[in-house]
Formats: C-alpha cells, structure tokens, sequence
C-alpha cells in the first residue's frame, strides 16, 4: 500500500515539473509570441504581467498552501489523538501526525524568515536583476 501511494506521488511530481515544458514547447513551436491573457493574484488587472509577476504569486500562493495543509495536519492529527482513546497504535500515530505537521509549520515560517532575510524584495515581487556592466580591453602592444 505505501509502495502504491508513494509511486503516485512520484508520478505526480513529476507530471507537475514535466507538464510546464510541454506547454512552453509547444507554445513556441511555431515561433510565435505567447501574450499572457489574464493577470493572477494581486497583480494589477490594467497591465500584462510577466514572468516575474506570475513566480512572485506563485510563490505566495505555495506558501500560502503549506501553511494551510500544515495547519489542517495539526487538527487532524489532533482528532486522531482525541479519538484513539485506549488503542496506543492510533494515539501514538496522531501524536507523529502532530510533531510532522509542526516540523513542517516550523519549516514553511522559517523559509519565509530566511527569505524576507536574504532579500525582502524576493516575497514582495520587486526583485530586479541590476546590468552587468560591460568592458572593452584593447590588447598590449
């Protein structure tokens, strides 16, 4: 049974980091331009948003989803432990849900920390990446 679910979550990993290079390949096939057509988010509705303004929302929306499954964990976790009652198997696999779902609250806060850290521009969507100034050298007589 674990052999089974853990195949399918590898499948679907997989179909999720495979099916964006379809789609780009395919949109480009014929050399065209492709024009994005609705803004997401917060972005705003008057102007066409770029790269940089979908991978901003996705970014707040992925956190946004740990943060949730974390917290629907906990409280599952929690009834499981509630509802064990004398049955240790159960009461002990609730308190493990507990203890992951906090690990990986913990995990989502501190990679929001370790970013707004890094560069607080990264969460707020204003990153831009400066010019490298160029240089000619004239060869030595």
């Amino acid at each position: 049974m674990k052999k089974t679910f853990l195949r399918i979550r590898v499948f679907l990993i997989i179909v999720l980091l495979v099916s964006p290079l379809i789609v780009s390949t395919n949109t480009y096939a014929d050399g065209g331009t492709y024009k994005l057509l609705e803004a997401v988010g917060s972005m705003a509705k008057d102007s066409t948003p770029g790269f940089k303004e979908y991978m901003t929302e996705i970014l707040r929306v992925g956190i946004a989803v740990a943060g949730l499954l974390a917290v629907a964990e906990l409280v599952g976790g929690g009834i499981q432990y509630v509802l064990a009652s004398a049955n240790e198997k159960q009461a002990s696999a609730g308190k493990e849900r507990i203890q992951n779902a906090l690990i990986g609250l913990i995990i989502g806060i501190a990679s929001v920390l370790i970013l707004n850290t890094i560069n607080p521009n990264i969460l707020a969507g204003n990153l831009s990446i400066p010019d490298i100034p160029t240089t000619t050298v004239s060869p030595t007589p």
